[in-house]
Order: structure tokens, then C-alpha cells, then sequence
């Protein structure tokens, strides 16, 4: 009669399907659990929530109506087996869920605003504990999950004002690998876009990139910023001049700024190939004109501070600084290597060592046929990184000797004469065999 009365009645409420429920669990649990009128709960109690639930607005009402469900998961799990649970996800009270809440839900999220994420993760929040994973898993996958896919294809990184990680990022760590499938993809797509006319004077783009760093797939976010950052910052580096009579930071700083978010291979490998050779020429150039070597030593050591330890751990660094520590030590027989507890405090912008030659201020070497022998070999030895340093109080027919890497020469007239360290035998070789061989020894 009570099975009747819940099937048969045109007027039946939630209330008296209640008690009928708890009556047929108390008074006949045997044929309760026999016939599995739990079951009755889809057809019977979910158009009935539903119907209830009619005129909710989840999102303005998030908490509304979840003690409601929470005292029908007690009637309808009371009497639950768990293995039949685990063999069947259409369980009574997932039944009821399914057909009686998520209609709710669906008509919900079909006008939510992507970019509002707070009310939609606040309504989660309260409901999510009382989904079943199966169900809370469609509503994150099939509901919330196309509408920021809407949302992404509509943003325009160039006239948006609310940034994007704002209201997509905080979806990651409950969306996890379906971020990556659907969502993040059309990001990159759009951030690059936007990026085609940028450079790095514009500090704006390094604080749209930085909070997807994590985000992004390591492997992803590498191959973007290689495609869409780092030629950009070559491009800067080919127009830095290294200046020690008075150094401009300001495209250094365009570029060392991405250092947190590059990969420190990837700045390694940017700065070997288009910071370091410069350097290394400034530095040869310097070394060269019989220079205070104190100066070069603070010079040296300002720059190495201006690198973080990732960096200078990274072997084609490491490389570079010990071979100007090898020249500045070959320099002078006198001079020890710098080291950071000996070295005073680095001068980069203020103070400045006594002018270098012209070709050091903008790397613009002169045309040989406007200078002396002697300023064409040392130039030609700067450009291949080979120390040309005059030897104090060494001379040799009356001309001053030269320490040529680790060979010696000294010029007369057009001509070089070279020797090896026992500076017995001076032979005259051209320009060319001279490079060759220091190159060589």
C-alpha cells in the first residue's frame, strides 16, 4: 500500500514521500532490501526535488536547498550496499542527484560568466561534497569546463582588462590535464599573437607570462618563450654596447629581467652567444692598452655579480669567466686572479677607469688603413680573443716586446717578429701566421 501511495499519487510531496521512505526502511527493511525500492528514488523522489529546485538560482543561492539533499543522502545511503554502489554509479541517491539537482546546475552554468570565477568555485564548494566523483566530475568536465573554453576564445589579450590567469588559473589544480587538452593551448595561441610586434622595452608582457609559469607544461612553455621571447631578447643583446667608460644598464636590464621566468639553460645559451663574445672583446681590448688592472678587476667582478648563482653555475658561464680569469693573470706577471673577498666593490656606472680605446666604446673597429701596425695587430688580436699585451721593461733590438697569448713578438717597422717563450729566435712572420700561431701554442 505504501509502495502504491509513492507510485501511484498525482499529489504526492517530498514531505510524504519522506516518511514513506523512512517507514518502508524501518517497518519492512527485509522487503525493502529485497524488491530495492531504493531504486524508486529516480522515478519518484528526483522529479520531485527537481520541481522543487524549479525557481533556484545556484549561483546567487549556493547554499540554498543542500540540506535538503544532504537529508535525502542519509535516507538513501542508510541502506546502501557497497559493493553494489561500486558496481552500479546509478545508485538511489545518485539517481536523485543526477536527475533531480544537476538540471539545475546545467541551466546555471549555460549564463555564467567565466571571468566571475568566485560565485561559480563558492557553489562548488557547497555542493561538491555532496557529489558523488562521477557526477562532480561531468559538472567540472561538461559544464564548467566549455564555458571557459567560450570565455578563452573570447578574450583579446591586447583589450582585455581583467588579466586571464585571474580567473583561469585557479581552475587548474581542479581541472588538472583537461587545462592543458582544451584551455591552454588557445592561450598560447592568443598570447602569441599579441606578441608579434613586441619588444622588450615593454615590460608588460613579462607580467602577462609570469603566472602561467608552473601552469604551462615545462615543455610547452619552453618551446613558447624560444619561439616568441627569445629572439626578441637576441635582438636587444646584438644593440647592447659594453661601455666600461660609462655603462648603460637599461637593455641589459630588458633582458636580465627574464631570467626568473627563461629556463636557465635557455639564458645560458643567450647570453654565451650574444652577451659573452662582446664582453670577452671588451675585456682583450682593455687588457690591451696597458690598463689599470685594478679597474678591469672591479669591472670583472661587477659583472659576475650581476648574474645569479643558477647562471653562473652553468658550465658555458663558468667557461667564459675562467678564461677571462686566465687573461687577466696572463696579462701581468704580477697581477694575481680577482677573487670575490679581494675585489672592491664593482664600478659600472659611476667612477670611471680611464677611457678606453675608441673601438671599445662602440665596437666599431677602425679601417686598418687608418692605423698604426701595431694598433691593427692589437685589434686584430682583440677580435680573436688572443691577449696582445706589452711586456714591462722587455725589449729586443730597441723595440718593445709583446706578450702574444702565450708567444712574444715585437714589431719592427711593418713587420712582426715572433719568438716562443726562450726568446732566442725572432723569426718575421705576417699578421695572419701570427693569429695562427698564438692561437695554436
Amino acid at each position: 500500500k505504501l509502495v502504491e501511495e509513492l507510485t501511484s499519487s498525482n499529489d504526492m510531496t517530498l514531505q510524504r514521500a519522506e516518511q514513506i521512505f523512512v517507514t518502508l526502511q524501518h517497518d519492512y527493511a527485509a522487503e525493502y532490501k529485497e524488491f530495492a525500492l531504493g531504486d524508486l528514488a529516480a522515478g519518484v523522489i528526483a522529479p520531485l526535488v527537481k520541481i522543487t529546485l524549479e525557481n533556484w538560482k545556484p549561483i546567487e543561492q549556493p547554499t540554498q536547498h543542500v540540506e535538503l539533499i544532504k537529508k535525502w543522502r542519509g535516507i538513501l545511503e542508510s541502506n546502501a550496499e557497497p559493493q553494489n554502489e561500486s558496481r552500479n554509479i546509478f545508485d538511489p541517491y545518485s539517481s536523485l542527484v543526477w536527475a533531480g539537482v544537476i538540471p539545475s546546475f546545467r541551466a546555471c552554468a549555460a549564463s555564467w560568466n567565466p571571468k566571475l570565477h568566485q560565485p561559480m568555485a563558492a557553489l562548488l564548494d557547497c555542493w561538491a561534497p555532496l557529489f558523488p566523483t562521477w557526477i562532480l566530475d561531468s559538472v567540472l568536465e561538461q559544464l564548467v569546463l566549455p564555458q571557459l573554453s567560450n570565455g578563452v576564445r573570447d578574450w583579446d589579450p591586447l583589450t582585455d582588462t581583467v588579466p586571464i590567469h585571474i580567473w583561469i588559473l585557479p581552475w587548474n589544480n581542479i581541472l588538472g590535464h583537461k587545462m592543458e587538452e582544451f584551455i591552454f593551448p588557445t592561450i598560447r595561441e592568443k598570447l602569441a599573437a599579441a606578441l608579434q610586434a613586441w619588444m622588450p622595452q615593454d615590460r608588460s608582457a613579462r607580467a602577462m607570462l609570469t603566472p602561467w609559469k608552473g601552469a604551462f607544461n615545462d615543455v610547452e612553455m619552453q618551446r613558447f618563450l624560444s619561439q616568441h621571447i627569445i629572439p626578441k631578447l637576441q635582438l636587444v643583446l646584438n644593440e647592447f654596447i659594453i661601455n666600461p667608460l660609462q655603462q648603460q644598464l637599461e637593455l641589459w636590464n630588458q633582458v636580465w629581467e627574464w631570467h626568473e621566468l627563461v629556463p636557465t639553460p635557455q639564458m645560458a645559451q643567450l647570453l654565451d652567444k650574444y652577451f659573452f663574445p662582446k664582453w670577452m672583446q671588451v675585456l682583450v681590448l682593455w687588457l690591451n692598452q696597458s690598463p689599470d688592472y685594478g679597474e678591469i678587476s672591479r669591472w670583472y667582478t661587477g659583472w659576475k655579480s650581476m648574474f645569479s648563482e643558477e647562471i653562473l653555475r652553468e658550465p658555458a658561464i663558468k667557461e667564459h669567466l675562467r678564461r677571462a680569469l686566465e687573461m687577466m693573470h696572463r696579462a701581468t706577471d704580477v697581477l694575481a686572479p680577482p677573487t670575490l673577498s679581494s675585489i672592491p666593490t664593482p664600478i659600472l656606472t659611476s667612477t670611471p677607469p680611464p677611457p678606453p680605446p675608441p673601438a671599445m666604446l662602440d665596437m666599431q673597429m677602425v679601417p686598418p688603413a687608418q692605423l698604426e701596425f701595431k694598433e691593427l695587430v692589437s685589434q686584430k688580436c682583440a677580435e680573436r680573443g688572443i691577449l696582445f699585451a706589452p711586456l714591462p721593461g722587455r725589449r729586443e733590438l730597441g723595440k718593445q716586446v709583446y706578450r702574444v697569448g702565450k708567444l712574444y713578438c715585437y714589431i719592427d717597422r711593418n713587420v712582426c717578429m715572433l719568438s716562443d717563450a726562450s726568446m732566442k729566435n725572432w723569426l718575421p712572420t705576417s699578421v695572419q701566421q701570427l693569429l695562427d700561431h698564438a692561437l695554436s701554442a
